[in-house]
């Protein structure tokens, strides 16, 4: 539809989904509603469970709704090219009793972008560096902080790392009230682990691949992994402005050693935003 990630579906546990999909693009693409269960003709696996999609074809897809959880859909056919036709699913138990009643709940897409073409020159610059062939760069000092990082954050520092879609300082932030409980749900599609964290607060990790955890864990921190999704909540209780973010370094950095990628804020009803998001 335009959009990168695309809406998060909704449904009720139970419900017969009915989900049409039509292709704009150049290339065949499919549909798989990563864990969940659906009918194995439904699946989306290209050339295994289903025939791509060709541009200008639709497919109907059907299945029937999960148990209450957090879960994602993304194109498994021409993988690699269409990693941004992805998205999030959200399954709502059908007794409203059997979770707590959170003020907000808030999905989370990570997702990471290349760099736009104006910064080509500087982005092969990084990654010779990385290698630390920086002669094999056509500009060698396009890389403004050659000496920031080891090869590994190098490498991570030539795409934007994203939540649902945007980098920081445009993330959206979490608006809350205090004494709100606050659910916030992260789904990943990148190739890497992001240790999630939050300032000013302890946080439960109550749920993981759309399973609810028999003994959610009282964190700070926790790792949301390639293909996982994690559900946590926390109680929001130290009015202010507080970071959350991706704690590895090069996933906050784009090569200028500012702020930027997996972050948003967690802001308090009559606290203003940082002055970076308020461009």
């Amino acid at each position: 539809n335009g959009l990168s990630p695309g809406p998060t579906l909704r449904a009720t546990e139970g419900d017969e989904m009915q989900i049409t999909v039509i292709n704009r693009l150049t290339m065949a693409a499919t549909i798989h509603w990563h864990g969940i269960p659906v009918p194995f003709l439904m699946d989306g696996a290209g050339m295994i469970s289903q025939q791509a999609i060709a541009p200008g074809q639709s497919f109907e897809y059907r299945f029937t709704a999960p148990q209450a959880g957090t879960y994602m859909y993304h194109s498994h056919y021409n993988d690699l090219e269409l990693q941004s036709v992805a998205g999030m699913i959200v399954v709502d138990p059908q007794e409203l009793g059997r979770e707590p009643r959170y003020a907000s709940d808030v999905p989370i897409f990570i997702s990471s972008i290349e760099w736009e073409q104006a910064r080509n020159v500087e982005a092969q610059a990084v990654l010779a560096n990385s290698m630390m062939m920086s002669s094999m760069a056509s500009d060698p000092t396009a890389d403004a902080k050659p000496g920031m990082g080891d090869a590994m954050d190098r490498m991570d520092m030539v795409e934007y790392w994203c939540f649902n879609g945007k980098t920081y300082p445009a993330t959206k932030p979490i608006s809350v009230k205090t004494g709100d409980l606050v659910r916030v749900r992260f789904a990943n599609l990148t190739n890497m682990a992001h240790p999630i964290h939050l300032h000013g607060h302890w946080f439960r990790v109550i749920a993981q691949d759309g399973s609810p955890l028999e003994r959610p864990s009282i964190v700070n921190t926790t790792p949301v992994h390639p293909g996982q999704t994690i559900d946590i909540d926390f109680l929001a209780n130290n009015p202010g402005v507080w970071p959350m973010h991706c704690h590895i370094i090069s996933h906050m950095v784009d090569n200028r050693d500012q702020m930027s990628g997996l972050m948003t804020v967690v802001r308090y009803e009559g606290f203003g935003l940082p002055a970076m998001m308020q461009g």
